[in-house]
């Protein structure tokens, strides 16, 4: 979804200058804090929901509720692994339509976003699996 906004945003990969705003729009320092609020927002969402379930008998509302607040853990990974690699991708592939544009060789940077790409998909899918073990037997 994020390539093809990119793609779009840039004028079709034409528009380096678009493309670059784009990026940096989506990967910055901002982008990594979001991602930390989120996972902090989730842990003490999750420890709230535990502590009120302490002290009610009979929670299984709590319980349903406390899985269905983990289970947003691997989505925000995901989420945040495809707004990066998104755009990545689209970088790369105006570098490969662009040979004069100054940038890394195309298979490094190739390698780089797939070792994102994989890296987001494997921690959310431990994460997932972890989280949901019974379903996955």
């Amino acid at each position: 979804m994020f390539f093809i906004v990119a793609v779009m945003a840039s004028n079709f990969l034409g528009d380096e200058e678009t493309l670059v705003r784009f990026m940096n729009s989506k990967i910055n320092d901002q982008s990594f804090n979001e991602v930390g609020f989120m996972l902090v927002a989730i842990v003490v969402t999750v420890g709230v929901l535990t502590t009120i379930a302490s002290m009610v008998r009979n929670s299984s509302w709590q319980e349903l509720l406390t899985r269905e607040v983990l289970r947003e853990l691997p989505r925000a990974i995901y989420a945040f692994g495809s707004s990066v690699s998104g755009p990545m991708i689209a970088a790369g592939v105006f570098i490969s339509k662009h040979p004069n544009v100054k940038a890394p060789p195309l298979e490094a940077w190739a390698f780089v976003v797939a070792f994102f790409c994989l890296g987001a998909f494997a921690y959310g899918f431990a994460i997932s699996y972890a989280l949901n073990r019974k379903s996955f037997q």
